[in-house]
């Protein structure tokens, strides 16, 4: 079964900001994960803890203090089992797949002007997957924007089972959030 056949089976990727919900996360497990603002020296017992229960961890690159985008970094990432990485950076984005890292593009749209600049640094970067935030612009932006992109997840302000709905229903493949009480929802 393919990433993208995964996605579709369990749409909604829970997002832990910290390790805070680490604990409701693991009685409530999706089968995806992001990992934002995680210490460090913590990175790795908590990524250890969801592979134990056969999640599929994703690592916010840029939130993690002590990590830049470069090749130690991804390695590093990669030697404690994560799946992949999410970034802005293209260097990181770029050469995460080197690691065996599912690589995902994150871009904030905050008008249409840099749309644009968006999608040529996606076409640049070549990722696996795209994160689009906030995911309130993607009716805004136009299926031309969507046509020559990879799948993308829409993220920020996904607050209800509506927000899930109507993103799937413009294209996402999935959602990110960190609304533990929608982590559930197929």
């Amino acid at each position: 079964m393919t990433i993208l056949d995964q996605l579709k089976n369990n749409p909604v990727i829970a997002t832990l900001y910290g390790d805070s919900k680490l604990d409701l996360f693991e009685d409530n497990p999706t089968a995806f994960a992001f990992l934002a603002n995680i210490p460090l020296v913590e990175l790795g017992d908590v990524i250890s803890r969801l592979r134990e229960k056969r999640v599929f961890t994703i690592v916010n690159f840029d939130s993690i203090a002590g990590l830049s985008p470069n090749p130690d970094a991804l390695a590093y990432i990669a030697s404690l089992g994560a799946s992949g990485i999410i970034s802005t950076h293209a260097s990181a984005v770029t050469r995460a797949p080197t690691f065996n890292l599912l690589s995902i593009q994150k871009v904030f749209i905050t008008d249409r002007s840099y749309a644009e600049r968006a999608r040529n640094t996606i076409q640049a970067n070549r990722p696996h997957l795209v994160q689009i935030m906030p995911w309130p612009v993607i009716p805004f932006l136009g299926q031309e924007f969507f046509d020559a992109l990879p799948p993308f997840i829409a993220s920020g302000f996904i607050n209800t089972q509506e927000d899930v709905e109507r993103s799937r229903a413009l294209g996402a493949v999935a959602v990110s959030t960190t609304q533990a009480s929608l982590w559930q929802l197929r």
